[in-house]
């Protein structure tokens, strides 16, 4: 048996491993590509890499960040994928030592990862990335509920508690969706962030998923107007774009009833195979399937996905201690039984 500290060294290590999948992932999936085929390549010469070229961390550092083959830079994205996956796992490996809540939690956090940034680049959040994380949170309650943990259980011996937190958590979006829509005119949030949202509260207890969402808004509120501002000073939002955006802002209805009708599908769970029998439809592959293939970001737009993931692995290590805290604060505890 292994020391607790070189179990961290393998989880680190692990973990780069993956985070250089997720590398592929990131690139591949808003590009409508395989995965599997062709091989890791470069994006500048497309000549196959090598197994040396391939050495999470170490290949990045040796060549300084540039392809071996062509000499073109390669972007700093790749090695701090790697270095945040290693050390998400480690923690993990910490939090919950090798069980199986550590490979659940450790294979959800790397689709919010992947989530992270693909949502921070492309404005979406692919469906395989949001269904993955779906499955990892109702499939490890109901591995519990099979095994009769006491942590995982039936609500009134049929419902698991990961379905009702998902629908209860994708509700709460679809109705800032909703509302969002009808206040200010124009998509308030886009329907990756809701279907992240019911992946969250899957996998989350429903206290560190609200948990998580709330550091979401904090640090929405709080980072949004400099990602704005640094964005302006990039590149300053020129007179095409303000009144694209504002044709795109006077041209939504209010559709409470579309909207509400949409929203059932998500909460019913019936997006899943709906998408997986569009993925069966002929499709070029080069064609990514988005959700909303006609929808532009505009120049004041940011993405909240990025901010519910980051939400989310901090919940994971924190959400309860949070929690319990502002129930003690606000004294809501006493409502639930508990001490204030």
């Amino acid at each position: 048996m292994l020391p607790a500290g070189e179990w961290w060294v393998c989880a680190f290590a692990f973990g780069t491993v993956i985070g250089s999948f997720l590398n592929v992932c990131i690139w591949r999936l808003p590009r409508g590509e395989s995965l599997i085929y062709p091989g890791s390549h470069c994006p500048y010469c497309d000549h196959q890499l090598g197994p040396a070229d391939l050495v999470p961390l170490l290949s990045f550092l040796i060549r300084r960040g540039r392809c071996r083959y062509c000499g073109r830079p390669i972007s700093w994205r790749y090695f701090g994928v790697e270095l945040l996956t290693g050390l998400i796992f480690a923690l993990l490996a910490y939090r919950f030592q090798f069980g199986l809540d550590f490979v659940a939690y450790s294979l959800f956090t790397a689709a919010l990862i992947v989530a992270f940034f693909i949502d921070a680049e492309s404005f979406f959040i692919p469906d395989e990335v949001n269904h993955f994380a779906l499955l990892m949170g109702v499939g490890r309650d109901i591995y519990g509920i099979a095994q009769n943990e006491t942590s995982h259980s039936l609500i009134d011996g049929w419902l698991p508690h990961s379905i009702l937190t998902a629908v209860i958590c994708a509700a709460i979006f679809v109705g800032i969706r909703i509302l969002g829509t009808a206040l200010f005119r124009k998509e308030a949030m886009g329907l990756g962030d809701v279907k992240l949202a019911r992946a969250i509260g899957a996998m989350l207890p429903i206290g560190a998923a609200l948990t998580s969402f709330f550091m979401a808004v904090i640090m929405g509120a709080v980072l949004g107007p400099v990602i704005l501002l640094v964005k302006q000073r990039r590149s300053p939002p020129s007179n095409e774009d303000a009144i694209q955006e504002k044709a795109v802002e006077e041209d939504i209805k209010i559709p409470f009833l579309r909207d509400s009708l949409e929203s059932l599908q998500y909460l019913l769970f019936l997006d899943i195979p709906i998408t997986i029998w569009m993925r069966f439809k002929r499709r070029p592959e080069s064609e990514p399937l988005v959700e909303d293939e006609d929808w532009q970001p505009g120049a004041t737009h940011i993405p909240f996905g990025p901010f519910m993931a980051v939400g989310a692995v901090a919940a994971i290590f924190i959400g309860n201690q949070l929690t319990d805290w502002y129930l003690r604060w606000s004294h809501l505890g006493m409502l639930f039984g508990g001490k204030s």
